[in-house]
């Protein structure tokens, strides 16, 4: 680990793991060290073993900035984590009051964190999520606005919206909250995000939204995990015992089920569209965890045909069930 100390107090630590971005490390690095926020902002790169010229295009993009040389920590490991692993190795030596976690394919607009920090004093917030640019090749998309305000976690994991607001990179969040929940997730390489601000969600009594948009969310990156199909039995096992835990946490609440078993339903249903090639076949892909298709009429971001469609299956797959249990017994 290459580190250098600074006395100044941290506010932002800021986490960027790197594997094979080569092409787009220097546009990431850059939009970091040239963030408006000066003072009190430290920057931790994780490198999980990098097969190409990432990190000597990341030294030298930032020799470019030495006023940030006391504010960067560079950290190499010995193994490929993958980036949940990485992160957390990111968080375990992170000093800030708050954490911010940046992919290093995308990029920052250069006041984000001046921006998210001066808000989450003013309220007083546990979480500060702003509003981010989709990049496609050809053009750009922006996200939309699903709140604005201070919200309540637990109100935010009932949301129909849910799903599209667990992202890491576009938030502010207090490390307290990070650093007491990230160990209840099983290490995988497909939505981590989801199953860690859950657990954050739950802990936050103030989650603010603000309407500036400051993040870029590069969807050209054709290696990004996002963009490849999870693959194998390994990677399924891991994703569903992060499912399993977060029912059985969220169910063990007051009103637990009541209150969110349509999240839970929505958390499986995306994951098995997510994770469809895994199965072999389409009654295997129906049988695991069919009770997500009972709420699925409350999916409003599906459309009403799709909604109809998997309800029918749902019911079918309940009395396909009916009827063999009668014919045992007989």
């Amino acid at each position: 680990m290459e580190q250098l100390e600074s006395d100044n107090h941290i506010s932002v630590s800021v986490i960027i793991p790197i594997y094979n971005v080569e092409q787009y490390i220097e546009r990431c690095a850059r939009s970091l060290m040239e963030q408006t926020m000066k003072d009190g902002i430290e920057f931790i790169f994780v490198d999980d073993c990098s097969l190409d010229t990432s990190m000597l295009i990341l030294q030298e993009t930032l020799s470019c900035y030495p006023e940030r040389k006391t504010q960067i920590t560079i950290i190499h490991n010995e193994v490929n984590c993958g980036p949940s692993e990485t992160r957390k190795i990111g968080v375990s030596v992170a000093k800030g009051d708050y954490l911010a976690f940046c992919d290093s394919d995308d990029w920052l607009e250069l006041n984000m964190f001046h921006v998210l920090y001066s808000k989450a004093i003013e309220m007083g917030a546990d979480v500060v999520a702003c509003r981010y640019f989709k990049e496609f090749t050809d053009y750009t998309q922006e996200s939309m606005i699903r709140y604005e305000g201070l919200q309540q976690g637990k109100d935010i994991v009932a949301s129909p919206y849910y799903v599209v607001m667990i992202n890491l990179w576009n938030k502010l969040i207090k490390r307290i909250l990070v650093t007491t929940n990230m160990h209840k997730i099983v290490p995988c390489n497909y939505a981590e995000d989801l199953y860690l601000m859950t657990y954050v969600y739950f802990a936050s009594t103030k989650v603010c939204f603000i309407p500036d948009i400051l993040y870029h969310y590069n969807l050209t990156n054709s290696n990004s995990l996002m963009k490849k199909k999870a693959r194998g039995r390994e990677e399924w096992d891991c994703v569903t015992k992060n499912i399993d835990n977060l029912q059985i946490y969220i169910y063990s609440l007051p009103n637990g089920y009541k209150k969110y078993h349509v999240t839970i339903s929505r958390i499986k249903f995306m994951t098995k569209a997510m994770f469809c090639h895994y199965f072999m076949t389409l009654k295997d892909q129906y049988n695991v965890y069919a009770e997500c298709y009972r709420d699925i009429m409350y999916f409003s971001e599906y459309s009403l045909l799709l909604r109809i469609k998997y309800r029918f299956i749902y019911s079918s797959y309940i009395a396909y069930a009916i009827c063999c249990f009668l014919t045992k017994r007989k």
